[in-house]
């Protein structure tokens, strides 16, 4: 069984560490596993508190050893005033997968990969549709046709301009 120092640092989008409001840092397993040489991996979290700059380091059980394979770690970040009392708690849906070695927590963030809606179309779709939609510059009743001007085979993204 072989843990690995998973590393960052935690800050407010001005970059100012928040230490004032006693964060801690909570790793999830995504379900119990086996590591090599039969440990058997409950699910329960590992937490850690950054220091009062934001800088955490955390020992974590490295992920790719471990059946079943595909086990990640959830994150999540709560914060409490200065009486312990609860102010917030970030949960981003991000798996986090730690590799022999470890490293910064920037580098083992998996993004989650969400649906493409792709619109065939001469004309733009509607914004409701959603942002970052694609479009598709194509006449759907002749797309066929190389002689038909709306048939560009242009690819778009839908943005709100």
């Amino acid at each position: 069984m072989a843990t690995a120092a998973v590393t960052g640092t935690l800050s407010d989008f001005g970059l100012q560490p928040i230490a004032g409001l006693y964060p801690e840092i909570e790793f999830m397993p995504s379900g119990p596993a086996v590591a090599s040489g039969g440990r058997l991996l409950i699910t329960e979290p590992v937490r850690t508190t950054p220091s009062s700059g934001g800088a955490f380091t955390v020992n974590l059980q490295e992920s790719d050893d471990l059946v079943p394979v595909g086990m990640f770690y959830k994150m999540s970040v709560k914060w409490l005033d200065a009486a312990g009392n609860y102010v917030r708690v970030d949960s981003p849906d991000w798996k986090i997968r730690v590799p022999t070695g470890g490293g910064p927590i920037a580098d083992l963030i998996q993004l989650p990969f969400g649906a493409a809606l792709v619109v065939t179309s001469p004309t733009a779709p509607p914004l409701w549709l959603g942002l970052a939609a694609k479009w598709l510059q194509m006449d759907p009743n002749d797309p066929n046709n190389p002689t038909n001007p709306a048939n560009t085979g242009d690819l778009y993204e839908v943005r709100d301009v």
